[in-house]
């Protein structure tokens, strides 16, 4: 019964490490270049010629158009305005009220800098701020996410595959202390090494060579000692 339920677990901790891994590998060879990309065509994007913009269709380049507030709220953890016009109607999403959103009221004047179909900015007054939409150039936090998964996802693969073929070998006080000390070092090593790149201006790949290292060898130290 024992060999049973060990087996089952190994089953279990060995498809989350599948799981994980493979988010791990869509981050780093889709989500993120995808994100790459579109800042960079953010970047280069020109104004919009004249004119109003053409009916139902996203546009490539920024335009700038005249929106009216009709309503706005604050969220959890930011602020939300529905905002109307003749080129362009929907909800807008902000992660600060600040500069621009403590201000506005229902009602208000702005102007809206749209861009494939999208709002990246308001303006008013001469103060703006961008959307959530707008791309950011702000890659570490999701690659210290994804490097965490990736790591998460081998030590999941490491316990399950061991446990699958070898139930005889399953340690629960020591499958305990690996879990508390990768996810405790994870968290530490993720959140230092995106703040370190973030604020030195370093390449985001620094980031998986800090975090696989600081996070494994405290690890394997650990339950090499306590096993």
């Amino acid at each position: 019964m024992r060999t049973t339920w060990v087996r089952f677990m190994g089953v279990c901790v060995t498809v989350l490490g599948l799981a994980l891994a493979m988010v791990c590998y869509l981050v780093f060879t889709d989500l993120n270049p995808r994100r790459a990309d579109r800042l960079a065509d953010y970047r280069v994007a020109k104004v919009c010629a004249a004119g109003h913009p053409p009916p139902g269709r996203a546009e490539d380049c920024l335009r700038t158009v005249p929106l009216t507030v009709d309503t706005v709220e604050e969220t959890r953890g930011g602020y939300r305005a529905t905002v109307s016009g003749a080129a362009w109607r929907g909800k807008v999403s902000f992660g600060d009220t600040r500069p621009l959103m403590t201000g506005v009221r229902p009602g208000d004047r702005v102007d809206g800098v749209l861009w494939r179909g999208d709002v990246m900015a308001l303006r008013q007054d001469g103060v703006r701020q961008a959307t959530s939409d707008e791309p950011r150039d702000e890659p570490e936090a999701l690659t210290a996410v994804a490097t965490a998964l990736g790591v998460g996802a081998s030590v999941c693969l490491r316990f399950g595959l061991v446990w699958l073929v070898r139930p005889d070998r399953y340690r629960p006080g020591l499958a305990r202390r690996t879990g508390l000390w990768t996810i405790g070092g994870l968290f530490v090593s993720c959140a230092l090494m995106a703040i370190v790149v973030r604020a030195l201006g370093w390449p985001d790949w620094v980031i998986p060579v800090g975090i696989v290292p600081a996070t494994l060898v405290p690890v394997w130290l650990v339950t090499r000692r306590r096993a």
